[in-house]
């Protein structure tokens, strides 16, 4: 199945887009409160927390591919290199 050989590849990148947006609204929502927009502040700061909150979910969905997936010995590369990252980024 050519989806789930190029699944840890895929997810991987979207993890690290996900972790170079939530870098973004972050600097973003410092810019925000600076400027005195603390509401704002506060909803930008639970939006954060979801992606957090949500990021067990993925990589759990993720290690879930990697074991269905049958003899791919790549893929369980990538897939240790993924959680590699993820444990670097305090996920």
């Amino acid at each position: 199945m050519k989806e789930l050989r190029t699944a840890p590849a895929v997810l991987e990148r979207l993890h690290h887009n996900r972790d170079a947006l939530r870098a973004a609204v972050e600097e973003l929502s410092k810019w925000i409160e600076d400027r005195g927009a603390l509401d704002v502040v506060g909803n930008v700061k639970g939006s954060l927390m979801a992606l957090d909150d949500n990021a067990d979910a993925i990589r759990e969905g993720f290690a879930e591919l990697v074991r269905q997936a049958p003899g791919q010995v790549d893929q369980e590369n990538q897939g240790e290199r993924f959680f590699a990252l993820l444990r670097h980024a305090g996920l």
